[in-house]
C-alpha cells in the first residue's frame, strides 16, 4: 500500500478486502491504513478504496466512506461506488457521518431513505423523519423541506414501517398547518405543491382535510397544484370525491382529465366507479379518449368488461351517423386535386393550414398518419367520433361576464391561453376565470355532410390525400399494394411499407425498421383484403429490453389497436407477439404503425405485422 506506484498501490487494497471482512486486529490495521487513502493522488486508488470498504464489518469504515462522499459529491460515478459500499452494518454510522456535510446530506438523502426502508431499519427511518420533522419547525415551509418529508413518509408507508406516538401526534397537527399552505393562492405554487404531497403521504386526513384538497381540482387553480392531488387521488380519495371529480369534469382541462382518468383507471374500485357513472349517464363516454376506451374493453375482470363493451355500443344518434359515411362511401371516386384545393380553401382553411393557405387552430393535415379514404372521410363527416383532448372545444366564462369558445393552447400556473377559431388567442388569468366547461366535442363543424356532396367530398380526399411529404426511399425497401395470401393471411413487411418520418429507417440484415425514435416515424401500407373477418394481430419485433415500454398505435382503416413495447432481450432477438384482433372488411384497407407519443430510447426493430384470419 505504501509504493510509489498507483496501480500496485490499487491492487494492494483489493487483495486486503477479504481481510477487511474479520474481526481481528489485521482487520482494523488495514482499515486504519485505508483511511489514508482518502487524500491519495491518484482518482482510481481512491475509487478502489471506495468499492473494497464495502468489504469491511466495521462501522468505522462509513466515517471513510462519509468522508469519500463529501470529497467527490460532484461526480455521480464516484459516489454510485460508495452507495453499492453501504449495507446494514454501516449503513446508520454512514448516515451520522454524511450530516455533518449539509450538501452531501441534501444530494444522498433521498437514496439513503430508499436504502434503510428496503433494509427494514426502522430505527434509521425513524431519525430521518425526525430530522425532517424538525427542520420544518426550525423556520418556514421550503418546498426541499417538504419534499425530503414527503418522501420519507411515502417510504413508511411503502415498507409498512410503524410511527412512533410523538411522530403520529406532530403529524397530525402538521396537516392542518399544510393545508393553510395548500389553499393559499398567493404561496409558490411549488411549495404548494410539496405540501399536497406531504399532505397525500400522511397516514390519515380527516375528511374534512380530504375535501378541501378535492377541491383544488378547479380549472382556477394552477395545473401542478391540480395534478399533485390527482396523481394521490387512488390512496386519498373516499369513494363520493370520485363522483365529484367526474361530474367537475367538463370543467377541467385536457391535461388534468387525462390525468383523472389515468389515476382512476389504474385501480379496481376505482374502475367500478367510473363505469357506475357511464351506466347512470352521468359521465359522458365522449370524455372517454381512445386509449381510455381501449383500457377499459381489455379490463381483466370479464363482467366489468362485458358490461364496458354493452355501454360503449354505438348510439341511435351513431348508427345514423355510420349510415352516412356508408353512404358517402358508396359513392366516392377518383376526385380532382384541383377542385379540392378550392374547397380546402373554402370549407377548412379557416383552422388548417396547407402549403401556406389557412389558420393553424386544427391539426396540421401535412402529418396526417392515415390518408385512407375511408379514414378522411370519417375524420370530415364525424369529426368527435376520436377527437383528441387537446382539440375538444371549452366555453369560458370570465368573472367580468366575457364568454369566449375556443381549445386551450396553452396553460400554466397563472393563467389559461384560448385558442379562437378565428386564430385569435385570448390569455386569460387563472384568478379572472368564473367557469370553464367543455363541450365534450370537436371545434370542427359536425354538418359538412349539408354543405359537401359526395362528389364534392372526392375532391377534397383526392387533395388531402396528396399534401404529405413522399416515402422516404432506402435499398432493399420496395412499398407496393399488399394482397391476401391463398390462406387468409395478411403479411405487412417492412420490405413493402411506405416508410415516413425523420429517424426511422430501413435496415438489411434484418429487413426491418430501425432506429426508430420520433414521433412522427412511422410505416403505412395499401392492403387488398378478400375476405370479410376477424383477425388476429400479431408482431414480429426486436427490442432491446432496457429501452421497452414505449406505447404504439397500429390503425387499420378507422380502427386503432394500442399497446406497449415488451422487451425481446437483444436488438437481435425476434419474437412474435399478438396484440389484439380487429374486424375487418373486404376493402382497400390503409393500415398505419407508428409510436403513439416521442418514444424514450427507441420503439422497437419491426420485421413484420402478421394479420391472421379467425376461423368462424
Amino acid at each position: 500500500m505504501q509504493d510509489q506506484t498507483p496501480a500496485v498501490r490499487r491492487h494492494a487494497v483489493r487483495l486486503a478486502e477479504r481481510s477487511l471482512q474479520q474481526d481481528d486486529e489485521l482487520a482494523k490495521q488495514l482499515l486504519a491504513a485505508l483511511g489514508k487513502f482518502v487524500d491519495d493522488p491518484d482518482a482510481q486508488v481512491r475509487l478502489q478504496v471506495a468499492y473494497s470498504l464495502g468489504y469491511a464489518h466495521d462501522a468505522a469504515a462509513a466515517d471513510i466512506l462519509a468522508q469519500l462522499a463529501n470529497q467527490h459529491r460532484d461526480d455521480a460515478a464516484f459516489l454510485a461506488a460508495i452507495l453499492s459500499s453501504l449495507h446494514e452494518h454501516n449503513l446508520p454510522t454512514f448516515y451520522v457521518a454524511m450530516t455533518r456535510h449539509p450538501q452531501l446530506t441534501t444530494q444522498l438523502r433521498k437514496p439513503l431513505l430508499a436504502m434503510a426502508s428496503r433494509m427494514q431499519n426502522a430505527t434509521l427511518v425513524s431519525r430521518m423523519l425526525t430530522a425532517s420533522l424538525d427542520d420544518l419547525e426550525s423556520q418556514k415551509f421550503t418546498s426541499s423541506q417538504l419534499t425530503n418529508l414527503a418522501d420519507t413518509l411515502q417510504q413508511i408507508r411503502q415498507t409498512k414501517l410503524s410511527l412512533a406516538a410523538p411522530q403520529r401526534k406532530t403529524l397530525a397537527t402538521l396537516a392542518d398547518k399544510l393545508l393553510q399552505l395548500v389553499v393559499d393562492s398567493a404561496a409558490a405554487t411549488e411549495q404548494r405543491v410539496a405540501a399536497i404531497q406531504v399532505m397525500t403521504a400522511l397516514p390519515s386526513l380527516t375528511s374534512d382535510q380530504q375535501a378541501k384538497l378535492i377541491a383544488l381540482v378547479d380549472s382556477r387553480q394552477p395545473t401542478p397544484v391540480q395534478l399533485a392531488v390527482v396523481t394521490a387521488a387512488n390512496r386519498l380519495l373516499p369513494k363520493p370525491s370520485v363522483t365529484i371529480l367526474l361530474q367537475a369534469f367538463d370543467q377541467l382541462s385536457p391535461t388534468v382529465r387525462v390525468a383523472i382518468l389515468d389515476a382512476l383507471l389504474e385501480h379496481p374500485e376505482r374502475t367500478q366507479q367510473v363505469v357506475d357513472q357511464l351506466a347512470k349517464k352521468t359521465f359522458s363516454p365522449r370524455n372517454l379518449s381512445a386509449h381510455h376506451r381501449q383500457q377499459l374493453r381489455n379490463h381483466p375482470d370479464p363482467r366489468l368488461r362485458e358490461k364496458v363493451i354493452a355501454l360503449l355500443k354505438p348510439s341511435a344518434a351513431a348508427g345514423e351517423m355510420a349510415a352516412r359515411i356508408q353512404a358517402y362511401a358508396s359513392k366516392l371516386s377518383a376526385g380532382d386535386r384541383l377542385q379540392g384545393s378550392q374547397l380546402f380553401t373554402k370549407h377548412c382553411s379557416s383552422c388548417h393550414r396547407v402549403a401556406g393557405v389557412g389558420k393553424v387552430v386544427g391539426p396540421d393535415l401535412t402529418t396526417l398518419k392515415n390518408r385512407s379514404s375511408q379514414a378522411m372521410l370519417n375524420a370530415i363527416l364525424d369529426p368527435n367520433q376520436a377527437v383528441e383532448d387537446k382539440y375538444r372545444s371549452y366555453s369560458l366564462l370570465t368573472t367580468d361576464g366575457r364568454t369566449l369558445a375556443g381549445l386551450i393552447k396553452e396553460e400554466n400556473s397563472n393563467s389559461v391561453t384560448l385558442q379562437l377559431a378565428n386564430d385569435k388567442q385570448h390569455v386569460i388569468l387563472r384568478s379572472e376565470i368564473e367557469l370553464l366547461r367543455s363541450s365534450g366535442k370537436s371545434l370542427m363543424p359536425e354538418d359538412l355532410h349539408r354543405e359537401l356532396s359526395p362528389a364534392a367530398l372526392s375532391h377534397l380526399i383526392a387533395y388531402l390525400a396528396d399534401i404529405g411529404p413522399p416515402p422516404k426511399q432506402f435499398p432493399g425497401n420496395r412499398p407496393s399494394i399488399v394482397k391476401q395470401q391463398d390462406n387468409g393471411m395478411v403479411e405487412l413487411t417492412a420490405i413493402t411499407g411506405r416508410i415516413y418520418g425523420p429517424n426511422v429507417v430501413f435496415e438489411g440484415k434484418y429487413n426491418n425498421l430501425g432506429f426508430w425514435s420520433h414521433a412522427d416515424d412511422r410505416v403505412a401500407w395499401t392492403v387488398e383484403l378478400a375476405q370479410t373477418g376477424t383477425y388476429e394481430v400479431h408482431l414480429d419485433y426486436a427490442c432491446e429490453t432496457s429501452t421497452a415500454g414505449n406505447p404504439f398505435v397500429l390503425t387499420l382503416g378507422t380502427q386503432s389497436l394500442r399497446g406497449k413495447v415488451k422487451g425481446t432481450g437483444t436488438w437481435d432477438d425476434y419474437a412474435t407477439v399478438k396484440v389484439g384482433t380487429v374486424k375487418l372488411q373486404t376493402t382497400p384497407l390503409e393500415i398505419t404503425f407508428a409510436a403513439e407519443a416521442a418514444p424514450q430510447g427507441f420503439l422497437m426493430d419491426l420485421r413484420r405485422i402478421l394479420l391472421k384470419p379467425v376461423p368462424q
